[in-house]
């Protein structure tokens, strides 16, 4: 990466760019020469070793999005309510006795939490 880097910087750095989508096309034509470019002490370059090894092994995005969540312990009050880090959250009555585990999902975070 670091040669990738160094080698995108010196190409461009004399050059003036007046819009993000302007500095992008040119960066994606370094790489692509980059991975074009033959080995020197191996046959093929990166680009052909990609279409021989990963590209056979990639696998589709998953449908659903993945979403961040964590588990936390959680006791049921008296009055229904689940003792968290986030105040007014309730269960239901057949739930109180269990007590349980509370999966807090990132979207359902109420501002100022911690979790």
């Amino acid at each position: 990466m670091l040669l990738a880097e160094r080698w995108i910087i010196a190409r461009l750095r004399d050059r003036k760019f007046f819009s993000l989508g302007e500095a992008n096309a040119a960066i994606r034509d370094c790489v692509a020469e980059i991975n074009a470019r033959p080995f020197q002490k191996l046959d093929g370059s990166r680009q052909s070793l990609f279409g021989q090894l990963d590209r056979p092994a990639l696998r589709p995005l998953p449908a659903a999005r993945y979403e961040f969540a964590t588990w936390r312990k959680a006791t049921v009050n008296i009055d229904y309510h689940l003792l968290t880090e986030h105040p007014g959250v309730s269960s239901q009555f057949s739930d109180a006795a269990r007590g349980g585990g509370l999966k807090v999902r990132g979207r359902e975070r109420r501002q100022g939490g911690t979790a």
